[in-house]
């Protein structure tokens, strides 16, 4: 559609089924993100003299379904129509609704990050519950000043909308357009201090951890597999990349979802020089090989079963998300977790506070009186 790209479905029915319709019967199936922008019902799907389709006689799926606009009843739908119309590129009416007409995951990001601008504050959730903004405004509430949130060493919290559509264009030109994006915020000061180092230090294989773990009996690899993900779920820094190129202060941004990368290696068969020799090559490449930290996810992890009943776990991850205090805090974590999964329990663990809020209280501190507390307990130190 024009220089944008959806998801666009092109239907053959008997009769023509409401969009609305197909979208919630569709949601009990598919992610938010899979779902398409539009839905167009077509008499046949047209094919080309060789019998492969052809796309370029397919009806444009703006002029589906969406007729004269409706105008704003009021301030929030005039702000909420001004964004939309912003981000999408048209005219919006208060009943048009925002997945048919060119809206998707992304996209809501955007609005929710233009509207803050305007002080206002939106539930992504909301905007796909309510995708028509006579229903969806009443959603739509003031943002409440929390002091030192959106001020002090870090910048404002709230991302600058030109910012955002950096960060949306990034993750679709490098890490795929159906991805969905959760949150992004400026990096604490060791992670600005890691980063730096690791872009362009010598020594920047520091950050790298990589931790070996001897674990006795038979393991179910699907459940470990299935419980490392619950696992990148819960921790939403475990979701985590980062992004610099073109900024003026870096970012990291984390998505809703994002797939471990776990693998398992049954080296059982091997004889005893070659599985040494196999050990160690594979950590020295796994260390090699690193993480691009604009991309990559930063926790990978292989089981390695070199005897009948007993494997070696290999933890690696970037030191910019986690460190060796944490690994012990998931290791209890995925042990509970993957009992729970046995019992036919999912919910064993209270919900873990968001990296986010430790960003927010980092925000909030006076710079000025923690370097001079650290320069007046430091006095009368050398350095050796």
């Amino acid at each position: 559609v024009g220089t944008e790209q959806y998801l666009c479905a092109y239907i053959v029915a008997r009769e023509e089924i409401p969009a609305a319709e197909l979208r919630e019967h569709l949601s009990a199936f598919l992610p938010r993100y899979m779902i398409p922008s539009f839905f167009v019902h077509v008499d046949c799907i047209p094919m080309t003299s060789s019998g492969k389709l052809d796309r370029s006689a397919l009806p444009e799926p703006l002029n589906d379904g969406v007729g004269e606009a409706v105008p704003p009843r009021n301030q929030t739908d005039k702000i909420l129509v001004d964004v939309w119309t912003e981000v999408l590129g048209r005219e919006i009416g208060i009943t048009d609704s925002f997945f048919q007409v060119g809206g998707d995951s992304i996209k809501a990001v955007r609005v929710a990050a233009r509207l803050r601008t305007h002080h206002l504050q939106l539930n992504i959730s909301d905007l796909f519950i309510y995708p028509e903004i006579i229903h969806l405004a009443k959603y739509v509430s003031p943002i409440e000043q929390d002091d030192g949130e959106d001020s002090g060493q870090y910048g404002a919290l709230t991302i600058a909308p030109e910012l955002m559509d950096r960060v949306t264009d990034f993750i679709n030109e490098n890490l795929g357009d159906r991805l969905e994006l959760e949150a992004v915020y400026p990096l604490s000061p060791m992670q600005r201090t890691m980063l730096f180092n690791s872009l362009g230090g010598a020594n920047k294989d520091v950050f790298f951890i990589q931790n070996v773990h001897r674990l006795p009996g038979e393991i179910d690899t699907t459940l470990m597999e299935t419980a490392m993900d619950a696992l990148i779920q819960r921790h939403d820094i475990l979701r985590t990349f980062f992004i610099w190129e073109n900024l003026d202060e870096p970012l990291q941004a984390v998505l809703k979802e994002r797939k471990l990368e776990f693998n398992f290696i049954d080296i059982t068969q091997k004889e005893e020089p070659e599985k040494a020799r196999f050990l160690e090559d594979y950590k020295k490449n796994d260390i090699e090989r690193g993480f691009r930290l604009d991309r990559d996810m930063l926790v990978r992890v292989a089981l390695i079963r070199d005897y009948p009943g007993s494997n070696l776990l290999i933890w690696s991850n970037h030191y910019i998300v986690m460190d060796g205090w944490c690994l012990t805090v998931l290791y209890r974590e995925l042990d509970q977790i993957t009992i729970g999964a046995r019992n036919g329990n999912t919910r064993v663990l209270e919900e873990p506070a968001p990296y986010l809020e430790y960003i927010k209280w980092l925000a909030k501190q006076d710079k000025e009186s923690g370097f001079q507390f650290w320069k007046d307990y430091l006095s009368g130190y050398r350095h050796q």
